[in-house]
């Protein structure tokens, strides 16, 4: 144990986790053993994922979102419609 109270451990890793390491420890300046800690802190299988949207509510999220975008290109062809008729009043 070092002073800083951390194990050397050595673990088998596939070249893909290998890899997309490498790009994270050279994007954010790290080394690949604070990328593999920070990776191990922010995964927590036994905590609930309070972040998680239950299926259900995705749906109906789905939906609005949906009706949201066929209202507005409705609304933005009317306003190209109307644009049109202005333009051509001058």
């Amino acid at each position: 144990m070092s002073a800083l109270g951390l194990h050397r451990k050595q673990y088998l890793m596939g070249q893909d986790d290998i890899q997309k390491i490498a790009v994270i420890r050279e994007k954010q300046g790290k080394s690949a053993a604070e990328v593999v800690r920070d990776a191990i802190k922010a995964y927590d299988p036994l905590q609930e994922n309070d972040n998680q949207i239950p299926p259900d509510m995705l749906a109906f999220l789905s939906s609005e979102i949906d009706a949201a975008i066929q209202d507005t290109r409705k609304s933005n062809t009317k306003l190209e419609s109307l644009l049109t008729s202005l333009e051509g009043q001058h």
